[in-house]
């Protein structure tokens, strides 16, 4: 029996999701700094792509819109004040002592330092995506990004 066009698309794009989970995972609970948030984040970014019925011919893009869906799905959280528990050692395990001292600074960065800076780095975003994604100006995106870097350096002294 042939499946019919939908029900390829949908398959297809279920395999590109899953193919970036475990990256959206580790994305979402540096942003939400709790697991079951992130896990939640997941879901409701996994869901919201699904649901738009996304082409899936283009990975990247998909990577991109699952990654945009859970920055709004954690902005969402956040306006809603739904402000998780921050347990460190929950979030991110650390082997290296310096690498500790690097995830402890970064997650005590504020929101509008600490998400750009993820953002970036974690979902390789470039400013022009977060100024969108965020509703800043570039401009804006880049001097959150140098702040948040300098704190970072100012952390490491």
């Amino acid at each position: 029996m042939k499946q019919s066009k939908p029900e390829t698309a949908d398959a297809a794009l279920s395999q590109v999701v899953e193919r970036h989970r475990a990256e959206l995972q580790r994305f979402a609970v540096w942003v939400a700094l709790n697991r079951a948030h992130a896990e939640d984040i997941v879901r409701a970014a996994i869901s919201s792509v699904c649901d738009a019925g996304g082409r899936c011919d283009d990975t990247a893009l998909v990577r991109i819109e699952l990654f945009a869906a859970a920055v709004r799905e954690h902005l969402r959280r956040v306006q809603l004040g739904r402000k998780p528990i921050v347990d460190l050692h929950e979030c991110a395990p650390g082997e290296d002592v310096h690498i500790e001292g690097l995830r402890r600074a970064v997650l005590t960065l504020q929101d509008e330092y600490r998400l750009p800076l993820l953002m970036q780095v974690l979902g390789g975003f470039s400013a022009t995506q977060i100024s969108m994604e965020l509703n800043l100006t570039t401009a804006v995106v880049h001097g959150r990004l140098l702040r948040a870097r300098e704190h970072l350096k100012l952390s490491a002294s």
